[in-house]
């Protein structure tokens, strides 16, 4: 009867471990519905998932969350700025408070010359905050061709 017991313990705790969500998977489902909000509600979506202590890196550096709502504020006030994303891969660092996603982004702005299709790639290093919501520490990307300015 013992062991039958054990047995089924055993079961139970082990169906459990298949079900178990794997740090990465936080992370790659935060990212996914920070590109979601982005994309319906724009910097509205946005802004929400800034941390306040947040830095950028790649054609635009910029410090802070004031910084970033001022930049940011700008592109969407654009109706027909359009930013994706679609992370492809998730790490966790070991305290569990920390870690990032990559994955590939697409901006589209028609501009007066038209039409522009940037796509590249990007990094994001998400903290977890008090709250056990994630936010962006720091995020940024390459476009896959060089945008020279002249």
């Amino acid at each position: 009867m013992v062991r039958r017991a054990l047995w089924i313990g055993l079961m139970l705790l082990l169906g459990c471990a298949a079900f178990a969500q794997k740090p990465e998977d936080v992370l790659l489902k935060a990212d996914r519905d920070f590109s979601h909000d982005v994309q319906t509600k724009r910097l509205e979506g946005f802004l929400p998932w800034i941390a306040p202590g947040i830095v950028t890196f790649g054609s635009t550096n910029l410090k802070g969350l004031d910084e970033v709502r001022k930049t940011w504020k700008e592109a969407f006030d654009d109706a027909d700025f359009q930013l994706s994303w679609e992370p492809a891969k998730a790490e966790m660092f070991p305290s569990g408070t920390m870690g990032y996603t990559t994955g590939r982004f697409t901006i589209l702005d028609k501009a007066m010359a038209g039409p522009t299709v940037t796509k590249g790639t990007y990094l994001t290093v998400w903290q977890k905050q008090k709250d056990g919501s994630w936010k962006v520490l720091a995020d940024g990307g390459s476009p896959d061709e060089p945008v020279w300015k002249e």
